[in-house]
């Protein structure tokens, strides 16, 4: 699954899956993607993975609104910034697109300055967290694709983005670290 197309849920995939034998089915699957991704090729999997990176990390509403399309039975001013058919949306997805965008800026620049600066007590208190991160965008492009997957690890990426922004000091100049 995550193979087909751009990386999203695919029924066929799941029935095919469900069509084999449990004896087999490892061999089967594994052989399918084994087939697709030669098919794709080298450039064909990085397009598909950037395909699939900016689905799932590249929206600050993380998908709220796929839970939130079951409608009420009484309407509210909410909904005109939180339902892709309200009026007020684009602002809503805007604003918090761009926010999402600086936590991510802010954790990257976190990342480039303790790798190349190598401090040991950053590295060790803070390598777990940038393995988690990194470790569910693995495992994200190796699933379907679904912007929802993502959103169990904000905290991560926000803890990330205030510990860089923590490290500049009040003003953003007196932390010599």
């Amino acid at each position: 699954m995550g193979l087909k197309d751009d990386g999203y849920y695919n029924p066929e995939d799941y029935e095919f899956t469900r069509s084999l034998s449990s004896e087999g089915r490892n061999g089967v699957l594994l052989g399918e993607i084994a087939r697709r991704v030669g098919e794709r090729g080298p450039l064909g999997m990085v397009d598909l993975f950037s395909k699939k990176s900016a689905a799932d990390f590249g929206d600050g509403t993380y998908g709220a609104d796929d839970f939130l399309k079951i409608y009420p039975e009484t309407n509210t001013p909410l909904h005109k910034f939180l339902l892709p058919d309200g009026e007020k949306f684009g602002l809503y997805r805007g604003t918090v697109s761009a926010l999402h965008l600086a936590l991510l800026g802010w954790m990257l620049a976190g990342a480039c300055r303790f790798v190349r600066r190598g401090e040991r007590e950053t590295c060790r208190d803070r390598l777990p967290l940038y393995l988690a991160f990194f470790g569910v965008w693995l495992f994200l492009m190796f699933w379907e694709t679904n912007r929802r997957y993502f959103s169990n690890f904000a905290p991560v990426m926000i803890s990330c983005a205030v510990l860089t922004l923590a490290d500049l000091g009040p003003l953003g100049l007196t932390n010599e670290r």
